[in-house]
């Protein structure tokens, strides 16, 4: 799997040069799915790389690509690729002619951005949404993701079946956990004051163009909070693809998993059910791969932090989520259209981390969900809509399973510190460690562990392993 990410680009003609990536595997089920977490190599001539990727992929860029600092970047890739943006990013561009007459420093990249004075470079195009089908899906899937920078706002229900929302930083009432994790807390205190979803439809849109077009995808960003996203959108889709697939199954052949188990005297489920009665669990295989179709064209999204020792997050999948996709598009975000209002779930964490079932079994969750209900964003329009979106899902958003392992994080920081400092890059050592450490909101001192990174060996570079819902097993 050290290569896999260099056999991928091969097998669509591009040669990536040699000692350009350093590649650790993120194996997460199913196996139709890869995760690759990867560096871009110290020494790296970042714009000759993505003029390669561009041959075979689309090149979308956010915001923090055009700072005034990385103006020759921007330069040379404008001299030769095109780079997509997406709606949102257009308005934060714009912003650029402000800055220009505030701050000097914002005048070369402001003719770059800007040749003519107001119109976009004609290399810079909008990254658009395909039909009415993505269009809904897109707009489910963004607004579940921005809820993570709602979690500290107050969100209330407004007819029979919503529920009020997390408030001040806690979690709703029956819920297990009863504070937001560490990274949903990190995205909330920021939020998102301008209401322009740049982040989540940044994410939503690369994800949906390379599964309708085949045309693989590489996002380029400088914000942690893109990366977050996500992989947080890659977990959610993941998991509804797998309880797609099983309900299609289910629903052909029901007697193939007989054990079925009424949710009306479970009161673990209460939180997310509007009628119990109708809600129903089935024992399922622990391992949905051998329901799972055969993959098929495989399409690849990369984010990438386009500077010398950058992260790279590859995820690979396949395009038959398409359907799912179809799906959720046309039953207001439900997994599954063959159960009437039900929704389909394989795994509840962390809503519901353990109901009280029988032990020692993988269950799949029929519901009749309870819902948000508040004031979203479409992906076209520029006015808030009514969006509803399942507690269940609302909670798999918000909540993470499994913080970072701080242990894999600090070895994974400090080998590759200690790759730089064998070199004799103090600084650069230093500016990684300080930002792994930022991450995982951390503000213990580094600067004695990094001093010692001068009587380290060198040594590759290895994955910041992230835990997200669902992982372990689907």
């Amino acid at each position: 799997m050290s290569n896999a990410l260099f056999e991928y680009f091969r097998q669509r003609g591009l040669e990536l040069p040699r000692g350009s990536l350093a590649c650790r595997s993120l194996a997460t089920p199913p196996r139709q799915f890869t995760y690759l977490m990867s560096y871009l190599a110290s020494d790296i001539d970042v714009s000759v790389l993505l003029k390669e990727l561009a041959r075979a992929n689309r090149l979308v860029a956010d915001s923090t690509v055009f700072a005034p600092t990385r103006c020759t970047l921007v330069a040379s890739l404008l001299q030769s690729v095109h780079l997509s943006i997406v709606r949102e990013s257009v308005a934060e561009l714009e912003e650029l002619k402000r800055f220009r007459v505030q701050d000097p420093a914002y005048a070369a990249l402001c003719d770059l951005v800007f040749p003519g004075g107001t119109s976009l470079h004609a290399r810079i195009q909008h990254l658009g949404v395909g039909d009415d089908v993505q269009v809904r899906a897109a707009t489910y899937y963004v607004n579940v993701l921005h809820l993570r920078k709602k979690a500290l706002e107050s969100l209330k229900g407004t007819r029979n079946g919503a529920v009020d929302a997390p408030v001040r930083g806690t979690a709703p009432e029956g819920w297990p956990f009863k504070q937001l994790p560490t990274r949903t807390r990190r995205l909330a205190r920021r939020g998102d004051p301008d209401r322009r979803f740049t982040d989540e439809t940044l994410v939503v849109l690369a994800v949906l163009h390379a599964l309708a077009t085949g045309e693989g995808v590489v996002l380029l960003t400088h914000d942690d909070d893109v990366f977050d996203q996500f992989y947080k959108l890659t977990s959610l889709i993941r998991l509804d693809f797998g309880a797609h697939v099983f309900a299609e199954r289910y629903a052909s052949s029901p007697e193939t998993f007989p054990q079925r188990y009424s949710l009306s005297e479970v009161p673990d489920l209460d939180p997310l059910l509007h009628d119990k009665d109708r809600s129903f669990a089935v024992v399922r295989p622990a391992n949905l791969d051998p329901l799972l179709p055969e993959p098929g064209g495989l399409v690849g999204v990369h984010v990438v932090r386009p500077e010398p020792g950058g992260e790279v997050l590859s995820w690979a999948l396949p395009r038959s989520i398409e359907r799912l996709l179809q799906v959720k598009a046309h039953t207001g975000g439900r997994n599954t259209d063959q159960f009437e209002e039900r929704n389909v779930y394989v795994d509840l964490s962390p809503c519901i981390p353990e109901p009280r079932l029988p032990a020692n079994r993988s269950y799949a969750f029929f519901l009749v969900d309870k819902h948000l209900r508040f004031g979203g964003r479409g992906v076209q329009e520029t006015e808030h809509l009514g969006i509803k979106i399942s507690l269940a899902d609302a909670g798999r958003a918000l909540g993470d399973v499994d913080e970072p392992d701080l242990a894999s994080v600090n070895e994974a920081a400090l080998r590759l510190a200690a790759h730089h400092a064998a070199k004799g890059r103090w600084n650069e050592a230093d500016r990684l460690y300080r930002r792994l450490q930022r991450r995982i909101g951390r503000s213990k001192s580094h600067s004695s562990r990094v001093r010692v990174l001068r009587s380290t060996p060198a040594c590759g570079p290895g994955p910041v392993r992230v835990r997200e819902c669902g992982e372990k097993s689907y």
